[in-house]
């Protein structure tokens, strides 16, 4: 054999994993854009899917960072995605219109970017679905959409979005081509919820299985397609109904922090799971050294258990640790407010939706003049009456100086009251211990939620070692 031969072959079965180092921006938690680094090399995408990998995970993670919308205008929101895909050689990226136009209650931002790459003697198509993970807006209203029954609505239909979407690129620039075809999709919090039902419904597909997770219209795939999915979710929320687990989803990772709560919602106890396997690893700030490379101004705040004396907001004697406290709020939700799906769904699920979706569509200052006029003592002396209670936050709207509908806040004033009114209920016997300290520690839970503080300590920490459990109880 030639030496030209020789390395012909070593170059196209050889197998050359180091990573490049590469850098982009990013919209940081406090608002601002910075530049972060991280590290690729195709070629881990030629590793077993359902084996976890600490480096497409890194990267998985870095993606979702980049998905963030960006400032400004909303014509250019999709741009840190797009330098992202651009800087590892994705071509053909397109996003849909929602990540270049203001949100809506119910949209989903994706880009979609794709590259070739040789795996043994065929060319492998290596797809990239980019699923906005922060951001976005009035889509917070969409998260809380339980609906009442099957997998979380919200997601769901974000989930369906996606697909849509993907059918119209794959269609576009004919990847049927491709006998065999990769798909990569990441997301963190909201994004990694959609992005779990989405990796679940590409392996239903390519792998035949009997949950069809949930209907869309499909792809033309090829007959002899070889299909393969890496998807890697990130603090996502519950989004799926799962009659029974499935060893077809084992190439989806979800990885998450017990001290977060948002991958606590919604709620476990009424049923919601995840497709996939579990990486759980408890995650706080002071656990990462480089996180002020990100959030340099960031002040931890430190949680603490409280409750409402006779006179005053002190210190409770029951100190948890954030973690702890988390149950424990989970436990007084399902023992103790006893509420169900149906529950919430007939006296919660619009008040809580369409306030979301307010105040995170709302500007800084706007968020501000609201937070102002929220205060305990002016809450529990509204709940009185519902026209009391109708007019402070009527006030708090006003506040802001946006336009609303009043047949809406009306409608959504008395959700709101019956969630208020159903906590202070069950919480009395309990000295308001989870009401007092969801408002004063709330913050400090929330900050475990920062997606740099996942990013940070993921690139410092190999999970590998980390135990694995199949499915999700």
């Amino acid at each position: 054999m030639s030496v030209m031969a020789f390395l012909w072959l070593r170059k196209l079965f050889g197998v050359d994993k180091t990573p490049k180092k590469y850098t982009s921006t990013f919209r940081s938690t406090d608002g601002q854009e910075r530049e972060f680094s991280y590290w690729f090399n195709v070629n881990e995408f030629k590793s077993n899917p359902e084996r976890f990998n600490m480096n497409i995970a890194r990267i998985s993670m870095a993606k979702s960072m980049a998905s963030y919308n960006g400032c400004g205008d909303y014509a250019t929101r999709d741009r840190h995605i797009r330098r992202f895909h651009e800087t590892l050689g994705f071509e053909h990226i397109e996003s849909n219109i929602y990540y270049q136009q203001e949100p809506t209650f119910d949209s989903i931002g994706v880009q979609f970017g794709y590259r070739v790459f040789r795996q043994g003697l065929h060319k492998v198509a290596l797809v990239s679905i980019g699923i906005r993970s922060g951001g976005y807006e009035s889509e917070w209203g969409s998260n809380f959409l339980f609906g009442e029954e099957g997998h979380h609505h919200g997601f769901e239909v974000a989930a369906k979005q996606v697909m849509e979407e993907f059918q119209r690129y794959f269609t576009k620039h004919d990847l049927k081509k491709y006998r065999h075809i990769k798909i990569w999709v990441a997301g963190f919090s909201r994004g990694g919820a959609v992005a779990n039902l989405v990796g679940a419904k590409f392996l239903s597909l390519f792998k035949r299985d009997k949950d069809k997770v949930f209907s869309c219209s499909l792809p033309q795939f090829h007959k002899n397609m070889i299909g393969e999915v890496y998807a890697y979710t990130f603090e996502a929320p519950c989004p799926a109904i799962i009659q029974a687990h499935s060893s077809s989803f084992d190439s989806i990772f979800n990885i998450f922090s017990p001290s977060d709560i948002v991958p606590y919602t919604p709620f476990p106890f009424m049923g919601f799971t995840r497709y996939g396997t579990l990486i759980t690893k408890s995650i706080h700030m002071d656990d990462v050294k480089d996180i002020q490379d990100y959030l340099p101004n960031l002040k931890v705040k430190e949680f603490k258990v409280k409750e409402l004396s006779k006179i005053s907001v002190i210190d409770s004697e029951m100190q948890y640790s954030d973690e702890a406290f988390i149950q424990e709020l989970l436990r007084f939700f399902e023992k103790e407010v006893h509420v169900t799906r149906k529950d919430y769904v007939e006296r919660y699920q619009i008040g809580i939706a369409r306030a979301a979706a307010f105040i995170k569509s709302s500007s800084k200052e706007q968020t501000k003049k609201m937070s102002a006029n929220v205060k305990l003592p002016s809450i529990l002396a509204a709940i009185v009456m519902q026209r009391s209670f109708n007019k402070l936050l009527r006030g708090i709207v006003e506040e802001t100086g946006r336009p609303f509908d009043e047949e809406r806040l009306e409608e959504t004033c008395v959700y709101l009251r019956n969630l208020v009114l159903d906590l202070i209920k069950a919480d009395r016997p309990n000295h308001f211990v989870h009401l007092v300290t969801a408002i004063s520690s709330g913050s400090a839970i929330f900050q475990n939620h920062a997606i740099e503080l996942i990013y940070s300590y993921l690139l410092h920490h190999d999970l590998s070692s980390q135990k694995i459990v199949p499915y999700e109880k």
